[in-house]
């Protein structure tokens, strides 16, 4: 497996819901590309502009300089389909509490990602 600090080291998030955009967000802010992604339409759409605007707060209260906001912002991606998760080296569920869609999101995510990726949940 890849090392965190490799640049092709890629989290993907599945989920961004409050839990998946607070993972995101812990990401992006230590260095690391992440891909988030949800099945409901512009939810990660959102969950990315959530992120930036609580990045920005974190500048005006003098908590983050603007350099690493802008560069947590630009290591945040959003993708359109679970298959974009395929570069992931660690992939973290973070979906409704609902086992059989868990088992869903499992089932389709080793059909994408490589054999030594880390598939974690967040339950």
């Amino acid at each position: 497996m890849k090392d965190m600090t490799d640049k092709d080291f890629i989290i993907g998030v599945v989920g961004a819901g409050a839990m998946g955009t607070g993972i995101a967000q812990v990401a992006v802010q230590n260095g690391i590309a992440t891909i988030i992604y949800d099945a409901g339409d512009g939810a990660a759409i959102a969950a990315k502009a959530g992120i930036a605007q609580r990045l920005s707060r974190l500048v005006e209260k003098g908590k983050l300089p603007e350099a690493h906001r802008q560069a947590a912002e630009a290591r945040l991606k959003v993708a359109n389909n679970i298959e974009e998760l395929a570069p992931c080296s660690v992939v973290i569920e973070a979906i409704i509490e609902d086992l059989d869609a868990k088992a869903s999101v499992f089932c389709a995510l080793e059909q994408i990602v490589s054999s030594d990726t880390i598939l974690a949940t967040n339950t």
